[in-house]
This record gives structure tokens, C-alpha cells and sequence, in this order.
């Protein structure tokens, strides 16, 4: 699975997109992205969604939210017939739900290679470091998350990543 967060949030596994068909549900694969191969809590789905206080009906509107992000990632993997399912994918565990990406993000390319940037820069050898920033900072197109209605968790990872 290839994430982009650094512009505009878009999915692709084995080069099909994943394109959640509403805002909210594209709101939680948002935020899973965001926690690549981390279970995030159901509360903190719930409070990214509602973050004014969820409503009484949240367990229902949360579980339909990621049945339909299951189907979306499903007919992905259909069309790219890949050996992995949308269960290993995006599997439910106590508590929460981790995204098995099973390959890269941006956002971790971008810190991997501002990394090498700044580590170049603290030996001094400016050539690398020019070269390394340069390639981290070609990998923004836009804010992080761009085009995805952010609530608290997302809004600050996207401060994190700034």
C-alpha cells in the first residue's frame, strides 16, 4: 500500500486507488494512515470524527465508517489480485484498528530522508545535505492531509509533520 499525506491524502495498493466514497470514512483512513501499522484506539476514531462529543449513535455511524473503508480497500486488492484481504489489511484488535500498509508512506520517506539531510549537516558536508533536504521537501505537493476534514488527532500529526 503507498500512502500520500504530504498534499492531498491519497491510497493506492498495487496502483489501484483507495477512495473512500464519503468524508467521514475518508476522514478515518486518514487517520489510520497517519498511524501506519499502529492500532488506533476506537476512541480516539471517535473523537477525530466528533470532536465536539460523538453521538448516541457513534458505535453504529464509527462500525459503518470502516465496513465501508473495508469494502473500498477490498476491491482494490480485488482488482490488483494480490494474495493479501482487506481483514489482514485493516483488521480490527482490542480496542482499535491498525492499517497494515505493508509498504511506504511519504510521510516516512520524508523523515527518513530530512534525517540523512540533518545528519549530513552535523558532519559538515553540506553537498549531501543540500541534496537529502531538497529530496525530503520535493515530497510536499500541500499541507498534510489536504482535502480531509481534520479533527484533533489529525490535525496534530499534521502539525507534527510541519
Amino acid at each position: 500500500m503507498d500512502l500520500r499525506v504530504l498534499g492531498g491524502l491519497t491510497v493506492h495498493e498495487a496502483g489501484v486507488p483507495i477512495a473512500p466514497p464519503t468524508a467521514p470514512t475518508r476522514q478515518v483512513l486518514a487517520l489510520l494512515a497517519a498511524s501506519t501499522d499502529h492500532a488506533v484506539p476506537t476512541c480516539a476514531i471517535a473523537e477525530e470524527l466528533w470532536p465536539n462529543g460523538a453521538p448516541a449513535e457513534a458505535e453504529l455511524l464509527l462500525e459503518t465508517h470502516v465496513r465501508r473503508l473495508r469494502a473500498v480497500i477490498a476491491a482494490a486488492l480485488r482488482a490488483q489480485g494480490g494474495a493479501r484481504s482487506a481483514e489482514g489489511v485493516r483488521a480490527r484488535v482490542p480496542g482499535g484498528y491498525p492499517l497494515d500498509t505493508g509498504g511506504g508512506s511519504d510521510a516516512r520517506a520524508f523523515e527518513r530522508t530530512a534525517g540523512a539531510g540533518y545528519r549530513a549537516m552535523g558532519a559538515g558536508d553540506l553537498e549531501p545535505t543540500s541534496r537529502r533536504l531538497r529530496e525530503a521537501l520535493g515530497r510536499w505537493t500541500a499541507a498534510p492531509f489536504a482535502g480531509v476534514t481534520q479533527g484533533p488527532h489529525l490535525r496534530t500529526r499534521a502539525a507534527q509533520l510541519t
